[in-house]
Order: C-alpha cells, then sequence, then structure tokens
C-alpha cells in the first residue's frame, strides 16, 4: 500500500525476525510460528479497521464468506492489482530486514504465488480465521493477536496482508451485503470515544491548505479504540508524557485499561465534525459496545436507540452481535421494545443475529421473550434463528435457541426470497451444524436430536 512522500502512515511495519513459518489448515488455525511470538504488537494496522485478522475471518470467513468470494471472482482485475501489491509491499518488507540481499528471501517471496491454488490457500485461511472469529471472546482474543503480530517476511503475514487487500476490493464492489459492509466497517462512523469530535471523510490537500477544521486519529494494539491524536496525547501526558519518551512509559488504553503498543500508528488527516462532541459514539457502530458498561449505559437513550443505519439496523442489532453484557441489552429493550421485533432491510431480526455469534444464553431468552413470534421469522435467505445458531459454537446458545421453538429442528432452510419458487429448499439445522459447525457437541446435538422426530421437541418443550 503504497503512499506519496509526506503523506502520514497508515501502517506500522516491524523489523522483527520472524522464525521459520510453517502453514497451517482449518483444523490448526494457530500456526507454531505464531505461538511462540513474544512481541505482541501489531505489524501492520488500516485506519479504523481494528483487528485484521478479526475482520477477515467475519468478512471473508464468516457466514456471508460464500457470496464475498463469489463477488471478487467477478472482478478478476481488481484481485489481481490487490493481490500483486500485497505481495511486493511483503517482499520491500523482507528486503529491507534482510539488508537488501535476495539470497536471504524465504521461498514464499522468491516468486509471486498465482493461481487457484494460491486462491484456495487464502480461502482456507480465511475459514481458519473465521473459526476464530465466531469463538467467544476469551478464547479469541490471544489467537487473533498473534496473528495481528505476524511478522514479516512470514506466510502468515503475506497472507493476511493479501485477504485485508481483498477486502479492500470489496468496497468498491457492487452488490456487496449490507451486513458484510458493516463487518468490514466500510459503514461506520468514525469518532473519539473520548471528546467524540467526528471524522467525516479524508481531508483534500486544498481543505488542509485552506485551513478547514482536521482531526487525526491514533489506532493501537491490541484494542483499536477510536481516539483522536489529541486526546491520545493528553492522556499520555497525564501519565508523565511531558517528563518522558512516549516509547519509554507504559501507557494503557484510556477507555478499557488495557495496556497499549507503541509506535502508535495515525491516520490521514479527516474534515472534523463537532457537532456531536459530548453526545458520545453512535450505537450503531459496533466498536461502541466494546466501551464499558458504564459508559455504554449512559449512551443509551430512548431517542438513539430508534437510530437506523442504511441497512435498517437498530442498534440492538449492533450490540446483540458485538457484545454480551446482559445490563446493555436488558436497557436497549426497555428503551425500545418493539426493537426485537424490527426487520433489516436483509430481513433480519437481532434474533437473527444473536443467534449467529453471541455467547450469551441471556441474550437469546431476552430477546425471545420480547418477541416470541420472532423464532419462527425467516429472512430474506430463508433462515430462522436455529439455522443461524447452527453455526455457532457456544452450545449453551444453541440449546436455548433450540428450546425456544423445538419444531425449527425439522425445518429446511427455505429458498431466499429472490429466487423463484422452483429452487430446492436447503438443508436443515442439523445438516448445517455437521457440515459447518467446529463445535461437535452443537453438531450432536442438533444432529441427534434430529433423529428423533416425534418425540424430541416435545420432550424439550416440557422440559421448559
Amino acid at each position: 500500500m503504497k503512499r506519496p512522500p509526506g503523506a502520514p502512515s497508515t501502517a506500522v511495519r516491524t523489523s522483527r525476525a520472524s522464525p521459520v513459518p510453517r502453514s497451517a489448515t482449518p483444523e490448526l488455525p494457530l500456526p507454531s510460528s505464531l505461538a511462540s511470538l513474544t512481541d505482541l504488537s501489531a505489524t501492520h494496522i488500516r485506519d479504523f479497521a481494528g483487528s485484521l485478522a478479526r475482520r477477515v475471518g467475519l468478512v471473508l470467513g464468516g457466514p456471508d464468506a460464500d457470496a464475498c468470494w463469489r463477488i471478487l471472482e467477478d472482478n478478476p482485475a481488481a484481485v489481481e492489482s490487490a493481490l500483486e501489491e500485497a505481495f511486493e509491499e511483503a517482499l520491500e518488507a523482507a528486503r529491507d530486514s534482510g539488508g537488501g540481499s535476495e539470497a536471504v528471501l524465504p521461498p514464499h517471496l522468491r516468486s509471486r504465488p498465482v493461481g487457484t491454488e494460491w486462491r484456495s490457500s487464502l480461502r482456507a485461511r480465511a475459514r481458519a480465521l473465521g473459526a476464530l472469529a465466531a469463538r467467544p471472546h476469551a478464547e479469541s482474543a490471544d489467537p487473533l493477536r498473534r496473528w495481528d503480530a505476524a511478522p514479516y517476511p512470514s506466510r502468515e503475514r503475506l497472507e493476511l496482508d493479501a485477504l485485508d487487500a481483498l477486502i479492500q476490493v470489496l468496497a468498491d464492489c457492487e452488490g456487496v451485503p449490507a451486513r458484510v459492509q458493516e463487518r468490514a466497517g466500510f459503514l461506520a462512523k468514525h469518532c473519539c470515544s473520548i471528546c467524540y469530535v467526528e471524522a467525516v471523510r479524508p481531508a483534500t490537500a486544498e481543505e488542509i491548505a485552506a485551513g478547514v477544521p482536521t482531526v487525526e486519529f491514533v489506532f493501537r494494539s491490541p484494542c483499536f479504540h477510536d481516539i483522536c491524536v489529541d486526546c491520545a496525547l493528553r492522556d499520555a501526558v497525564e501519565h508523565g508524557g511531558d517528563a518522558m519518551r512516549l516509547e519509554h512509559l507504559d501507557l494503557k488504553c484510556p477507555i478499557c485499561r488495557e495496556p497499549v503498543s507503541w509506535p502508535w500508528s495515525r491516520s490521514e488527516p479527516h474534515v472534523a465534525d463537532s457537532l456531536n462532541r459530548g453526545l458520545g459514539p453512535s450505537l450503531l457502530q459496533s466498536s461502541t459496545y466494546r466501551l464499558p458498561d458504564e459508559r455504554l449505559l449512559e449512551l443509551i437513550t430512548p431517542e438513539r436507540v430508534r437510530e437506523t443505519n442504511p441497512g435498517g439496523r437498530l442498534p440492538l442489532h449492533a450490540a446483540v452481535g458485538a457484545t454480551d453484557s446482559e445490563a446493555v441489552i436488558r436497557r436497549l429493550v426497555e428503551m425500545h421494545p418493539t426493537a426485537a421485533s424490527w426487520q433489516t432491510v436483509a430481513g433480519e431480526l437481532p434474533l437473527h443475529v444473536a443467534a449467529g455469534c453471541t455467547s450469551s444464553p441471556y441474550i437469546i431468552r431476552a430477546l425471545v421473550d420480547a418477541y416470541p413470534d420472532g423464532v419462527r421469522k425467516a429472512n430474506q435467505a430463508g433462515e430462522m434463528a436455529l439455522h443461524k445458531a447452527a453455526y455457532n459454537v457456544s452450545l449453551p446458545v444453541v440449546r436455548a435457541v433450540l428450546e425456544a421453538y423445538p419444531e425449527a429442528l425439522h425445518v429446511a432452510q427455505a429458498a431466499p426470497a429472490h429466487q423463484c419458487a422452483a429452487v430446492e429448499s436447503g438443508p436443515t439445522p442439523g445438516r448445517i451444524a455437521e457440515l459447518h459447525n467446529r463445535n461437535p457437541d452443537v453438531a450432536a446435538l442438533l444432529r441427534g436430536t434430529s433423529a428423533r422426530v416425534g418425540w424430541f421437541p416435545r420432550f424439550l418443550s416440557f422440559a421448559r
């Protein structure tokens, strides 16, 4: 990702020496070279993207991955250009770390990988990262952080940068589902989590020269909270930054108090909108739900919980996919009782979102209590809540969805609304879990109950 001379850096590279890389399979998502890392600072940071490994898993290895890869296949020129640029950047970094000698280049950088085998390996890597991103935060945080810290010139770094470049290609493609754009961060508004000044869009050279108010952001691993430069520096000064160099300080994120790395990645200047200063970050942004509960509860008001984004999502949709906080979900439902029955443009209820990604059975029960008919509703892809839950690795969540509507176990996924009636219906939840769920207990639950047609659903309903 080359930039013109004098332009602000949007990425941070280190010259750490890496162990000999070893490729991994989807069944072993963390290669030994990453498991042995001691420096877990993110090697490459993209503006406002957060964890690149998590974003790759959610977009190119998540529930809508097939649609994303089909769109990429329809744009071969853009894909080839992105992959070539990622390779050239990895090659440049390898030469810099090796003193410019071609003899020290690892085998995977001596010639640019091309063809279907290379694309297949990238897709397999995305599936492995998708499996990691689907796990509860407590299980996925460390492995994903190690992926973000994959050093140059390792093969893992090349693969992650290539997949990140493909996500950027999707930003310019037509037909990308709204929920994919949300996961990739294309629809999010960016504002400082402390002063709430908003970045409207990248500032042009003419606007900067004319003195238009601008704001720059810093991005620090592992939490990647959006914080403007002014607030980050003010926080550093409060920790002694006026008396010693920042790299010598043990700095913590002022939002979550997580120790943060140095150096910081700094964004390009953006036109600043300070009209929302003091109102707080948007409840439609997934990143907002990384704030502590005390701050989140202050942001939830009757007016703000009714805001929608271009995809028709409410804050409740964003929250159930980004937090397991019972207090936050309870407040959102109390402030907007009919939000649980609100469908997005894609026909998604909050229950559909939660069933596919939450690790809290409480959230499932709260949404079912708020809108009992939601367990019977299908989205435009023909999926009911149990079909979505069949991808979820959390056994308690899957069990909660199953208990809410046991009859869904025998319902095949309906043909998507945009397809003709002649199209055959899809798989049952049990079949989905058997093919796609990496938790054998979930697959056993849905597959095992499927074999007991006639009595097990009634047994579950009595058990409630």
